[in-house]
């Protein structure tokens, strides 16, 4: 993504542990004409990223990431990011992240309960509860860190999570 992205205000990102939200309340946005829904991460590039990562290839993730970002870019119009900076933020070392451009970003968040159930819901695997409860700690404190909006999904309508984002980014329907 080019710095005039960014300065033009064309991207958003939203990103959050799995099961936060972020996926349906950036459908919601779309849905509302704030833009379109990008996810750089999906077809298979999310499990080759974590593969690289958790094999300590930090420099190979972060330029798969990187490029995956871009090639989504390519997208005319205003982007809704379904996952971005902040997500690699959370399994890349700090001195990775200097490089990363950083569009207006929220983090979806839900409490752990509600996260396990959204997980089972979509039919997914569970594992490990200290996993989730690592990186629902790890969103937040990233999110802290950088100013970055927390959205408290826990007990909001997807409808509801939607408007309180749009709010704090101050959308405007790109039609």
């Amino acid at each position: 993504m080019t710095d005039s992205l960014l300065v033009a205000g064309r991207a958003i990102a939203l990103d959050g542990h799995d099961g936060s939200g972020k996926s349906s309340v950036a459908a919601a946005l779309a849905a509302r004409g704030y833009g379109s829904v990008v996810k750089p991460f999906s077809a298979g590039l999310g499990d080759y990223i974590a593969h690289l990562w958790g094999n300590r290839h930090f420099a190979e993730a972060d330029r798969a990431a990187r490029f995956a970002v871009r090639a989504v870019s390519r997208v005319p119009g205003r982007l809704i990011f379904d996952r971005h900076w902040l997500t690699m933020a959370t399994v890349l070392p700090e001195r990775y992240m200097k490089a990363w451009e950083r569009p207006k970003t929220v983090v979806c968040w839900a409490d752990l309960p509600t996260t396990i159930e959204r997980l089972r819901q979509r039919g997914e695997e569970i594992g490990d509860l200290d996993y989730h409860r690592f990186y629902l700690d790890e969103y937040r404190r990233i999110a802290d860190r950088a100013g970055v909006a927390v959205v408290e999904t826990t007990s909001l309508s997807v409808a509801e999570a939607a408007t309180a984002i749009a709010e704090i980014l101050g959308l405007r329907t790109t039609a």
